[in-house]
């Protein structure tokens, strides 16, 4: 056991480019191979020094080793569950949209929204939300590569029009973007990751 520790190294791991190629936490690895499709969670406070974003936590998938630094790319977005939890209230309507996106280079992605409204709404103006959240966001993916579109996620600018949109249908109180998931990469990448998935 101990031989096999002495043999285990530290690996750095870079954001992706989208990013700012932001150092992550290293990881202790056997070998460069051991650390592909390994996941890093870090909050977004991390990578910008906002202390205000400390409630998005981001994922990111190992895809490669270059030189002894691994690479990724976004794989999830999530809101801390306490902070979802605070923003339902006593005297307000949830309404969850669920959407399932694909951006211009093939990749997928699952979006959560949460829209938070004062009183009781109707199952109409619900409907009408869900799909002006919708709409907003199939639009955004079909115009934009993976990474512009994680990017409007990411700065919020897409919870940004899907507030103008559901405002003039409800009365708001909150809405974010609680979760993103990708559903498969982009198809760069799977061209380019291919050799290596297949031999996995």
């Amino acid at each position: 056991m101990s031989a096999s520790k002495l043999q285990k190294t530290w690996v750095s791991v870079k954001a992706p480019m989208s990013f700012n190629q932001v150092d992550l936490p290293r990881i202790l690895a056997q070998s460069n191979e051991a650390v592909l499709n390994r996941r890093i969670t870090v909050s977004l406070s991390d990578l910008t020094g906002d202390i205000r974003q400390i409630q998005v936590f981001l994922k990111f998938r190992i895809v490669g080793v270059e030189g002894g630094v691994a690479k990724t790319r976004f794989d999830q977005l999530e809101l801390a569950r306490e902070y979802v939890r605070g923003m339902v209230r006593r005297g307000t309507t949830k309404t969850e949209v669920i959407t399932d996106v694909e951006t211009r280079d093939g990749a997928r992605l699952r979006v959560f929204t949460i829209v938070i409204s004062k009183g009781k709404v109707h199952r109409s103006k619900r409907t009408a939300v869900r799909k002006a959240g919708s709409r907003i966001l199939i639009e955004k993916a079909t115009n934009s590569s993976f990474d512009e579109f994680v990017q409007e996620i990411v700065l919020g600018k897409a919870s940004a029009e899907i507030f103008s949109a559901a405002r003039k249908i409800v009365s708001v109180n909150a809405l974010e973007i609680r979760k993103v998931k990708v559903l498969s990469p982009p198809n760069t990448e799977q061209i380019s990751q291919g050799t290596v998935e297949n031999n996995q």
